[in-house]
């Protein structure tokens, strides 16, 4: 997620999820832009993330929600199969 920010004097950034940090993430600020990397992100890691970010003259904040979309899992059984015929579904 990138996410363009501005402010004089630079303003310090914080990224968190349920108020907590986040341990699987890497981010990287600079004048204009923070941006929050999920390393290997996975569905549980679908959510809202918060962006504080804040300097001498104040203060502003985004809650921002991630859906993560992962590789399916195999089918959840048992499966009802109907309506199957020899020429057609």
């Amino acid at each position: 997620m990138k996410l363009g920010i501005t402010g004089s004097p630079t303003p310090t950034v914080i990224w968190t999820k349920k108020g907590k940090p986040i341990p699987r993430a890497r981010t990287s600020n600079t004048n204009d832009c923070t941006t929050l990397e999920l390393l290997k992100a996975h569905h549980g890691d679908t959510g809202n993330y918060l962006v504080i970010v804040e300097n001498d003259h104040g203060r502003d904040f985004a809650d921002i929600p991630f859906i993560i979309i992962d590789k399916c899992g195999p089918p959840e059984g048992p499966l009802e199969v109907s309506d199957v015929f020899a020429d057609s579904c």
